[in-house]
């Protein structure tokens, strides 16, 4: 079996509704879907509007939205679609995490991940990580741009790669919850967090993260 797992990509902060990079990728995930042999679509997304509970809530659930932009705008039946929307993926890491124990049940051997451009490289290297050797991870074809330039990429990727080698992390272990993950990692989304700062990124990313995150780590 096969499946394509649609990265997020974010939602607007004024009213939680998806922002165009995400709309993008669903459109990939579509896009690939009719053009490969696959089973299903996978999509995720909660209501946190943060990494913290505290920090507020969106009226809808994301996983919900995607669904039904996949199925309204695009064109995807309904029962192709799989949500995970009862628990909170708040970034690429934990979406491995979240997807891979579906993986597991359903009996997948092949994934798909619908993500932009220059995301691609750290979204493959954490879906590789995460899944090991019995699931084969592959990228979606023609995937969308976004907004991070290939040097900045590249300093995520570096410090993302520097966690999962980290005597500390197990891979093999599957997080209890968001908030639990979030909790232990937390030195990691700081320095996350300050990179993204420095970039002062234009556009949905920086400015919805900015405004959500500002007084978080302080």
């Amino acid at each position: 079996m096969k499946a394509i797992v649609v990265l997020g990509g974010g939602r607007e902060k004024r009213d939680g509704y998806l922002t165009i990079l995400s709309k993008n990728r669903l459109q990939v995930a579509a896009d690939n879907y009719r053009s490969r042999d696959v089973d299903n679509l996978i999509v995720m997304g909660g209501r946190y509007k943060s990494y913290e509970k505290e920090k507020g809530l969106y009226n809808a659930n994301g996983a919900d939205l995607r669904a039904t932009y996949l199925h309204d705008e695009l064109g995807i039946a309904t029962d192709t679609i799989i949500k995970i929307g009862d628990e909170e993926c708040r970034d690429t890491i934990y979406e491995a995490f979240a997807t891979r124990k579906l993986i597991r049940e359903k009996g997948y051997t092949t994934v798909y991940i619908a993500t932009s451009e220059r995301h691609k490289r750290r979204a493959l290297m954490i879906f590789q990580r995460v899944f090991g050797e019995d699931i084969h991870v592959e990228l979606c074809a023609n995937l969308c741009s976004d907004d991070l330039n290939d040097a900045q990429e590249g300093e995520l990727y570096r410090l993302t790669e520097k966690l999962f080698t980290s005597p500390f992390f197990r891979v093999e272990d599957d997080p209890k919850s968001w908030d639990e993950w979030y909790k232990e990692h937390i030195d990691f989304y700081r320095e996350q967090h300050a990179m993204h700062e420095r970039y002062a990124i234009q556009g949905y990313e920086f400015d919805a993260y900015r405004s959500i995150h500002a007084k978080e780590f302080h």
